[in-house]
């Protein structure tokens, strides 16, 4: 239980505001009605707050030592993994370079690039290094560039939906 010594005005002994007369909590005198802001005004930390003369912390239990846990044992694999052969007609690699793609601008003129991406609206072109370029598909004839593309046996994709992205390089 806490026991709690007032003095003659009510306040705490040993702990409280001090400060110059005028100027205390709920004085408007000095202090300019600002209740305990005004200048020479800190709080006082006598006796009755805390006792350091003690520590403040708790000796801790010594740590338990755990016995170690065992591995699990699995059993072996009763199936055995499978190579998968491709037709001798997949494996081959080209032996020559992918044609570049036909971009087929709105007023006619015609552009050839080899790496690109279409994200959203616009159409990346990195067939520069160092220099991507991005182009609006708002800009492109799209028709007249899958058709200029198909005659030329290069395949020139949109993507299906907003969150798709076509990558060609």
């Amino acid at each position: 239980m806490l026991a709690l010594a007032l003095g003659a005005a009510g306040q705490p002994r040993g702990g409280g505001w001090r400060g110059l007369s005028g100027t205390g909590v709920g004085s408007l005198g000095r202090a300019g009605g600002r209740l305990g802001y005004g200048r020479n005004v800190w709080p006082w930390y006598g006796a009755g707050y805390a006792d350091f003369s003690q520590p403040y912390y708790e000796e801790a239990p010594p740590p338990q030592v755990l016995p170690p846990i065992p591995e699990p044992v699995l059993p072996p694999p009763t199936v055995q993994p499978k190579l998968i052969e491709l037709p001798a007609a997949v494996q081959k690699i080209p032996a020559h370079p992918a044609l570049p793609t036909v971009l087929v601008w709105r007023n006619g003129q015609q552009e050839e690039v080899k790496q690109y991406t279409i994200s959203g609206p616009f159409l990346y072109d990195y067939t520069k290094p160092r220099a991507a370029r991005r182009v609006a598909l708002d800009d492109l004839d799209l028709d007249a560039t899958e058709r200029a593309n198909q005659q030329r046996g290069v395949q020139f994709l949109m993507p299906s939906s907003p969150s798709e992205v076509t990558v060609q390089f």
